[in-house]
């Protein structure tokens, strides 16, 4: 968080991002626990990356743009994404706000290059409440719901938090019509 008149502040510790990383890697392994075999709970750090901004002033969380300086991001960003996807999080969820102009549930640099890619995150990726939907709606990035779909699922986003009319209801035509490359990610956390 970089402003206290943001809104859900109450949500994140922003001060200090080594403080951030110490605190989710505590929170992660005490929640999932370290049986070789079985999981307490399933932990999901929340939102990638540079989450938040106004509450609707001068523009909406929902289609905020985070301009942030590569700097920046590996200085203050990503050092407590690093802390949760190294103590295992088996889950985390990309934001409603776009980063340097493309939507976070959208957003192949994040999710695929930089934390599948670079911090080794092995887990799945689910968006914020409707954030496939404000993707098109609330962005206007895409010219329809389909293409947000499409363009989530391709980025990575194999889990939709949707409200009460999933956009993820169109995976399945996307799928069928070759609009999807891959979408289906294997758990290698799984012992079967």
């Amino acid at each position: 968080m970089r402003h206290p008149l943001w809104g859900r502040v109450q949500e994140i510790y922003g001060e200090d991002p080594f403080l951030s990383g110490w605190l989710t890697e505590a929170y992660v392994t005490g929640l999932q626990g370290d049986h070789p075999r079985y999981i307490k709970a399933n932990a999901g750090c929340k939102t990638l990356a540079a989450h938040s901004g106004p509450e609707n002033i001068p523009s909406s969380r929902f289609s905020f743009d985070a301009k942030v300086s590569e700097r920046d991001m590996r200085l203050t960003y990503l050092p407590h994404w690093a802390a949760c996807i190294n103590a295992g999080s088996m889950n985390i969820m990309c934001s409603y706000n776009s980063f340097n102009g493309i939507p976070a549930c959208g957003n192949k640099r994040l999710m695929q290059e930089i934390a599948r890619g670079e911090l080794g995150f092995k887990g799945y990726f689910i968006s914020d409440w409707e954030a496939i939907r404000f993707i098109y709606t609330g962005h206007k990035y895409t010219k329809s719901l389909m293409e947000a779909v499409v363009l989530a699922a391709n980025s990575g986003v194999d889990l939709e938090l949707p409200g009460k009319d999933p956009a993820y209801k169109l995976l399945y035509d996307a799928v069928v019509n070759g609009l999807v490359r891959s979408f289906f990610i294997s758990f290698p956390f799984v012992i079967n």
